[in-house]
């Protein structure tokens, strides 16, 4: 049976290893005793941007938004047509500013936070900025009722550039 080759996981800034087989293990950590496997320790990774959503009203109505990638931190604006029409969810993207227009019926937006939530993440010039998910202790359930106008609020409260995730070398 062929072996497999072997595999090093490096954190990012860290040299590669010249020799194939060779082992780093940092102070600590027990020698990986798969063979063909060698870890270096988990990466060293940022805590990216973040934009948490803080709506009155409904329950289940709040949404977290985290950068992905690095570069300036991304805004974020909710807005309205001030009318009912489809689709009732847009989600538009200039630069590195997300807008989502949200339609509504006597004043009070139509779209649950999962369907924002949903909106954003298929949205791929948003998708490649954001990604949207509930905020803790909420389901997405909830409509955003008549205060759901924000923005443009830029993502803060972290690095604008995460570490990188660990490099792969593969003799």
């Amino acid at each position: 049976m062929p072996s497999a080759p072997t595999i090093i996981f490096t954190p990012a800034g860290t040299p590669t290893p010249s020799a194939p087989g060779a082992v780093f293990t940092p102070a600590g950590m027990p020698t990986p005793a798969a063979p063909g496997a060698v870890f270096s320790g988990p990466p060293a990774v940022g805590i990216p941007n973040s934009l948490e959503t803080d709506f009155t009203g409904a329950i289940n109505n709040d949404m977290r938004f985290e950068q992905v990638g690095n570069g300036a931190a991304p805004t974020l604006q909710f807005s309205s047509t001030g009318s009912f029409a489809f689709p009732i969810i847009t989600v538009s993207v200039a630069g590195g500013a997300i807008n989502v227009t949200l339609q509504t019926a006597i004043g009070q937006a139509i779209a649950t936070a999962g369907e924002i939530i949903a909106a954003v993440n298929t949205s791929s010039a948003a998708a490649a900025l954001v990604v949207a998910s509930n905020k803790a202790g909420n389901d997405g359930s909830g409509g955003l009722g008549s205060a759901f106008t924000f923005g443009p609020t830029a993502l803060s409260g972290g690095s604008a550039n995460p570490a990188a995730p660990p490099a792969i070398f593969i003799p």
